[in-house]
């Protein structure tokens, strides 16, 4: 019986990691891989203000069969700021799942997870991966404990040079923050931002911080009305850093692929089904901070990234949960929704957890 132990990953294990990340992709009708080249070290920089990187290796071989993250962030829980964990990029090789390995990764876990002085910690899982959730959902000796909290959507959008959002209110929208000051834009975002739990703390250091790294103030889009704020967003292309690949498509996916990209694509706008081995040249829009939490405010910032990006990207995400308002903005744009949940690992309750989730796809 092969020997396994775990331990924290360094950056001599960089390659070995990123072979994981090639070697395990997420099933479905469109099979991808999330990978990071060139460096895996330096691509997980934008988790967190921390990141522990948690390997599981075969003892004989020394081969790593098995990695998961913990990153700390700053984020915005019952609108104060706190320190939060977050469990990401589980993978183990097929041939290594065993009853061993899983119980020295979720060992080495809870260890980290009781030495921190972290608030709570949650995890994120698209609901059709049932492999994971099936590994989460059971109940395991020393595994920590999998809360599911609440149900959010990745909204798959294909940016077009046409407007689709008509709304005469007279508000502005800009790229860039000229005419702002930068601690104004920043206290704006930090405002509306806490009105939601898991939103991150945002400081004017973080824009030169490896955690934003290809992320400025030309980044940001901004809604004003007679020089008031009223909105800002981010677009955030992490594809130097951070890659998804297309490695297998269903028999069904591939019978209507021709159709879709011929027909939903060009008349109805729908995302494109790319090719077997193609990565997705997208972005992600974060920071979303909207007066009001107004769906119309948003609809007019989403369409504003959508034209401007339309030369350069196949589709663009935005990730709300189920109970945002801002979920109404999605009826301007064809799209196509992922479901996604996160657990809370471990909770103990000491902070109230009742407001609006937010989900930033951009640091997940």
């Amino acid at each position: 019986m092969a020997k396994y132990l775990s331990k924290i990953a360094s950056c001599k294990h960089d390659d070995s990691i990123k072979r994981i990340l090639r070697d395990t992709t997420m099933s479905g009708d469109i099979s991808v891989s999330f990978e990071t080249e060139p460096s895996f070290f330096d691509a997980i920089n934008f988790l967190g203000k921390k990141n522990d990187v948690l390997i599981v290796e075969e003892v004989e071989s020394k081969k790593i069969v098995g990695v998961g993250i913990i990153s700390q962030k700053a984020l915005y829980i019952d609108q104060q700021p706190s320190k939060v964990n977050y469990y990401s990029s589980l993978r183990i090789l097929n041939d290594h799942r065993n009853g061993r390995v899983l119980y020295l990764g979720f060992k080495k876990l809870r260890d980290l997870l009781q030495k921190n002085d972290t608030e709570l910690t949650f995890t994120t899982i698209i609901e059709d991966n049932h492999l994971a959730r099936n590994l989460l959902e059971k109940k395991r000796k020393i595994k920590p404990d999998y809360k599911y909290h609440v149900s959010f959507s990745t909204f798959v959008i294909k940016p077009i040079s046409r407007s689709r959002v008509h709304i005469n209110d007279g508000l502005k929208i800009q790229r860039g923050i000229d005419g702002f000051k930068p601690e104004d834009v920043i206290h704006f975002i930090n405002k509306q931002g806490r009105k939601k739990d898991f939103f991150p703390v945002f400081e004017l250091k973080d824009l030169n911080s490896k955690e934003y790294q290809m992320f400025n103030w030309s980044n940001l889009y901004i809604a004003h009305f007679k020089g008031e704020l009223k909105g800002v967003i981010g677009a955030w292309d992490q594809t130097s850093y951070k890659q998804t690949f297309i490695r297998a498509l269903s028999t069904r996916i591939k019978t209507i692929k021709p159709f879709h990209n011929l027909i939903f694509s060009k008349i109805f706008h729908k995302p494109v089904i790319p090719n077997i081995g193609a990565s997705i040249q997208s972005f992600f829009v974060t920071l979303i901070a909207i007066e009001h939490n107004d769906p119309n405010i948003f609809a007019q910032l989403l369409d504003k990234v959508s034209v401007e990006n339309a030369k350069n990207y196949q589709c663009f995400y935005v990730g709300l949960s189920e109970s945002d308002p801002l979920c109404s903005s999605m009826k301007y744009f064809s799209n196509i929704e992922y479901k996604g949940l996160l657990y809370l690992v471990d909770y103990k309750l000491n902070k109230s957890l009742n407001r609006i989730p937010y989900i930033d796809l951009a640091k997940l």
